[in-house]
């Protein structure tokens, strides 16, 4: 019974997908469609990977504004 459900949702959605044709693609490149889409990606990965290699530069940045040795001697 689930199976047969699954079966008709799926014919279902693949006649519409059939039926829209060229009608339904985008009028952009794909290359720019994927640019936008990844683009907040992008940016979250850079910031992340700045954050993990470059918070012991900040510490000893800090330290040295402060006037502390980074290393508490």
């Amino acid at each position: 019974m689930f199976f047969t459900q699954v079966l008709r949702a799926s014919a279902s959605f693949t006649r519409n997908q059939a039926a829209k044709g060229a009608a339904g693609r985008s009028s952009q490149p794909y290359a720019l469609r994927e640019a936008k889409r990844l683009s907040l990606d992008i940016l979250g990965w850079a910031g992340t990977m700045s954050l993990i290699l470059l918070w012991p530069k900040a510490i000893e940045l800090s330290s040295a504004h402060h006037g502390v040795s980074p290393i508490g001697h």
